[in-house]
């Protein structure tokens, strides 16, 4: 009963896929021990989409997590305007923005979660393919 009552947690979305057998309580579980929570729903599509078994799903939750901590593990000092620059445009695009910098070279990382995520954000910059 403790069981169930904990993926009550989970998000809305993780339950239907529960409800509608995408998901089982097995790998509901998995998902429960992600320390970064916003993880969640990304991983439940991941695991649908790719068939993982609950094992599967245990080892990369569990790669995650150390992935996790080791990061936690190194504070970074970002200057103040790069993490004003990452909120603007993760405001912009409303998904997750990376900046990455090393002396005068970075990069910056737009996240997308599905096909039409990424045509949504081709499109507000104008990013236009020819036929």
């Amino acid at each position: 009963m403790a069981n169930f009552i904990r993926l009550l947690s989970l998000p809305d979305e993780v339950q239907d896929m529960i409800r509608t057998g995408e998901l089982s309580a097995g790998h509901a579980r998995a998902l429960l021990a992600l320390k970064q929570k916003k993880n969640i729903i990304p991983l439940a599509k991941k695991t649908v989409k790719e068939e993982l078994t609950v094992r599967q799903l245990e080892k990369l939750v569990t790669d995650i997590n150390e992935n996790v901590s080791r990061e936690t593990k190194k504070p970074k000092k970002v200057p103040v305007f790069i993490r004003e620059s990452e909120n603007q445009l993760r405001d912009k695009f409303g998904t997750a923005v990376s900046i990455k910098r090393t002396n005068k070279k970075g990069k910056i990382e737009i996240e997308f979660l599905s096909d039409d995520d990424l045509d949504r954000i081709l499109e507000i910059l104008d990013v236009q393919f020819d036929d």
